[in-house]
């Protein structure tokens, strides 16, 4: 895993290219993303980028060094059955008079462009959290062998039901496969 930070100027939407030679067997590959940074000043319902990791097994993590269980996110070929854990984070949600939140999540898995798995919208209890106007989203899905193998997407949606409705919903996605 390489991480190169890029400091930005100004929120908008962004395309990434990059390309890594090796000089000691000469191959080249490229890689490109589109990515959009929020306005934060605009005070609107944001969700960063997903993460996803494979959970190990207890078997897994026996052999794995403990920096490497969790840093590697561009990894994204998971054998079947797998459970996944998905990051994010929830910015600018609105709070009540008393403080609170009214932040709903609902997540779906995607296979051509059908919905084969969704959750209900869960409430999402932010009273442990350090900073509501940024909230940290945690969780995992279990892949069974029920599954085909393909190219998947997981998309998390986010609903917050303080804000018009207009700016209320949210969401974000990531692309992974599948395999036996």
């Amino acid at each position: 895993v390489y991480v190169l930070p890029v400091p930005l100027k100004k929120s908008g939407i962004y395309h990434f290219r990059v390309a890594i030679y090796d000089s000691e067997t000469g191959k080249a590959g490229a890689a490109a993303k589109f990515l959009e940074t929020p306005k934060f000043e605009k005070q609107r319902l944001w969700i960063s980028n997903l993460t996803l990791n494979e959970i190990p097994t207890k078997k897994q993590k026996e052999t794995l060094n403990k920096s490497s269980l969790y840093s590697n996110t561009t990894n994204r070929k998971f054998a079947l059955p797998t459970y996944l854990s998905y990051r994010s984070v929830i910015y600018n949600a609105k709070k009540s008079g008393e403080g609170q939140t009214d932040v709903e999540v609902q997540t779906r898995l995607i296979l051509d462009n059908r919905i084969v798995r969704e959750t209900p919208f869960v409430k999402l209890t932010t009273a442990d959290q350090k900073d509501p106007n940024r909230i940290d989203l945690a969780g995992a899905i279990r892949l069974d062998k029920d599954l085909a193998p393909g190219n998947y997407i997981f998309q998390l949606i986010v609903r917050d039901g303080l804000t018009k409705k207009k700016f209320q919903i949210a969401t974000q996605w990531v692309d992974f496969e599948l395999t036996r």
